[in-house]
């Protein structure tokens, strides 16, 4: 009697609620203004217990379940990749020995000047010609090679010319057979960009 008696007392609250769900529902449903959201399923309401004792005890309902939160959203997977390498760090390149730089030039002083307001000779005097457009110095007839190339002088295009210009840039006036040695390249490239600004 004991187990009937402490199912009841479980169940009566479950049924008080169910019975205050109905008796407190509107008659009529509200009028639509916004979609309401959807109901949550309720426990199924439990007979109301009657006076005589069952024959054989009554299963015992579990308590009803709290409302099921939200699912959560799947966890995205980690895919382990290996650590990206990182970049080489450059190497610092030499530093320029513009003392050699000037060494160098000394070949290229027959034909070109690099001061401000210098003549031209064979060659253009080669003040401020660093982010000049090859072949557009007024004053100085390059050859039609040269005036057509359409490169800028920078660092690198310099290097590349001194190297061996007739190979850059065939067709061109220039009789210079380059230089070949690339650390006597650098310096000179250092020493010009120094020189004629």
């Amino acid at each position: 009697m004991r187990p009937t008696l402490i199912a009841l007392a479980a169940l009566l609250p479950l049924v008080a609620c169910g019975q205050k769900q109905e008796a407190q529902a509107p008659a009529e449903p509200p009028p639509a203004a916004a979609p309401a959201p959807a109901p949550t399923p309720a426990a199924p309401a439990e007979p109301a217990p009657t006076a005589e004792p069952a024959p054989t005890p009554a299963p015992v309902a579990a308590p009803a379940a709290p409302a099921v939160p939200a699912a959560k959203p799947a966890p995205t997977p980690v895919v382990k990749t290996p650590p990206a390498k990182a970049a080489p760090t450059p190497v610092a390149a030499p530093a320029a020995d513009l003392d050699n730089g000037q060494r160098q030039f000394a070949v290229c002083r027959a034909c070109h000047t690099l001061t401000d307001g210098g003549p031209d000779m064979i060659g253009p005097n080669l003040h401020g010609v660093f982010g000049r457009k090859a072949g557009t110095k007024p004053g100085y007839k390059y050859s039609e090679a040269l005036a057509a190339a359409g490169f800028t002088w920078t660092a690198a295009n310099m290097d590349t010319w001194i190297a061996d210009p007739r190979k850059d840039v065939p067709g061109t006036k220039m009789t210079f057979l380059g230089v070949r040695d690339a650390k006597n390249r650098a310096d000179l490239v250092a020493y010009l960009q120094s020189a004629t600004k």
